[in-house]
């Protein structure tokens, strides 16, 4: 599991996940950008950065 780090360029916050722990991503879908990275990570986009610690809540 990542952890949440700087804003990336555009003012994002980005977290990469394994796919094996992103099966209640469908509840953020509307907050947050899913980008598949590979064939088993998911690069998660928020300008949220509340959003993405719950996310990173749920994976712990």
């Amino acid at each position: 599991m990542d952890t949440l780090g700087r804003r990336d360029p555009q003012g994002y916050y980005i977290v990469v996940i394994p796919k094996s722990k992103a099966k209640f991503l469908e509840e953020f879908k509307n907050d947050v950008e899913i980008v598949e990275v590979g064939s088993d990570e998911f690069l998660i986009r928020s300008k949220s950065r509340g959003i993405l610690l719950k996310i990173l809540k749920r994976l712990s």
